[in-house]
């Protein structure tokens, strides 16, 4: 029996996810062995910043992306909304790094409550940035109906590449070094995405076109932020507290 390319996008996505899962559940054993209390819980608490800004750094352009590129059948305007992607979900994360950046010792801080951390503050800025270029990436992808590019993207720098990187370092208690390598993993994303900018631009889009679909995605993104903060900060409220109470450690 041969499947639908619907139904096999399907399977192959909820495998994709559920190793994924196993991956991030791996990941975190080995960190919490091999860094330690205190070294897991900075650790834990520079991903949950990635997790609630990034609806502010990428403007939700990982759904936005997705939906009117997979709308639309004409070529040029997909990638009219994978520029449009970009400038929307990229230019943010820079905006927050060089922000962060420029008060790094009051946000560090703010955070961690020690300037020791100072690296680690740095590493993550940096990890906020590269996450936008994988979200914008991963996408495209997904709106072209190219899953299996997208399901690899996700398994290799979500899945197996940290695998890697906790099963290499856990025992180094290098927490910035760890948040680091994971930020290039996710920064590998920029080859494919700037392959397919050039390609964008063979097209010969016009910035009319360009500035519409940054419009059609910014009204379905932005209104979306609110959201995806308070949910992300939910789970953020109690490892940034914590510190405040007692050490990271605590």
């Amino acid at each position: 029996m041969k499947l639908s390319p619907f139904i096999r996008d399907i399977v192959t996505t909820t495998v994709t996810s559920f190793l994924t899962i196993i991956a991030l559940v791996v990941v975190t054993r080995l960190l919490a062995e091999g860094l330690g209390p205190e070294g897991f819980g900075a650790y834990s608490l520079a991903r949950r910043i990635l997790s609630t800004v990034d609806p502010f750094s990428t403007v939700l352009m990982g759904v936005a992306v997705t939906r009117f590129v997979a709308l639309t059948r004409e070529t040029r305007t997909q990638y009219a909304f994978l520029v449009a992607g970009i400038i929307l979900g990229v230019i943010p994360s820079m905006g927050i790094f060089l922000f962060g950046y420029s008060l790094k010792s009051k946000i560090t801080l703010l955070v961690f409550h020690s300037e020791s951390y100072m690296r680690l503050m740095l590493a993550t800025l940096i990890m906020i940035v590269c996450y936008s270029f994988f979200v914008v990436l991963y996408g495209f992808y997904r709106g072209m109906g190219r899953m299996e590019k997208a399901n690899v993207w996700q398994l290799g720098v979500i899945g197996i590449g940290p695998v890697i990187i906790a099963w290499v370092f856990a025992d180094s208690g290098q927490v910035d070094t760890i948040i680091l390598l994971m930020a290039i993993l996710l920064g590998s994303s920029i080859r494919p995405l700037a392959f397919h900018t050039v390609r964008a631009f063979n097209e010969s889009l016009t910035f009319i076109e360009i500035r519409r679909s940054a419009m059609e995605l910014f009204r379905y993104g932005f209104p979306r932020v609110p959201g995806g903060v308070v949910f992300a900060g939910l789970l953020a409220i109690g490892p940034f507290l914590a510190p405040y109470f007692g050490t990271l450690k605590d």
